[in-house]
């Protein structure tokens, strides 16, 4: 079963931007002073899951003149770790629905990042954010702010690691423990 945060904006964002705003959303949500910035890889193709071209990873200036979002042709954009292994696949919405679908590997880490980004796209591009999956934004009795979201589910400051901190974040959503994540 697919696990995607949408996030509906009504213009296009440099990576640039979403990967700083990123950042500071993630950062909040875990209640760390900072976390690192994902790497970003253009072009990377699968066939039958398996990675038959890696891609080409985006530099500053890359990130600078890439663009996603509405208007925007497939940049086929994937946010990698460490080992460049996949944590988020960051796609157009289905026949170019004005906005960017956000696929996580299923790691707490990778989810955690795939709904910073999310989350960051629509503060960006003035939007809303979709959570149809997981949605974390029900529990909240939230209606797709960006902002509010954050506010409701951030942690309180701490020390320690990413992976840690996400699996304390996802922890405050009972009916996530279903869905298996490592």
């Amino acid at each position: 079963m697919s696990l995607d945060f949408q996030a509906r904006i009504r213009r296009p964002l440099p990576l640039s931007d979403l990967v700083t705003g990123a950042r500071r959303v993630e950062a909040d949500l875990l209640g760390l002073a900072e976390v690192p910035a994902p790497a970003l890889v253009a072009g990377r193709r699968r066939e039958w899951g398996r990675v038959v071209d890696p891609g080409r990873p985006l530099d500053q200036a890359g990130l600078r003149s890439t663009l996603v979002g509405p208007g925007v042709p497939d940049p086929l954009v994937e946010a990698v770790g460490a080992a460049a292994e996949p944590l988020v696949v960051i796609l157009p919405t289905a026949a170019g629905g004005g906005g960017l679908v956000f696929s996580p590997a299923r790691r707490a880490a990778a989810v955690v990042t795939g709904l910073a980004l999310a989350l960051a796209a629509a503060i960006a591009g003035g939007g809303r954010f979709v959570d149809d999956d997981l949605q974390l934004v029900a529990t909240t009795g939230g209606d797709g702010d960006p902002e509010s979201f954050i506010a409701a589910t951030r942690l309180p400051t701490r020390d320690g690691g990413v992976a840690e901190a996400a699996r304390v974040y996802l922890g405050q959503f009972e009916h996530v423990a279903g869905w298996h994540l490592t």
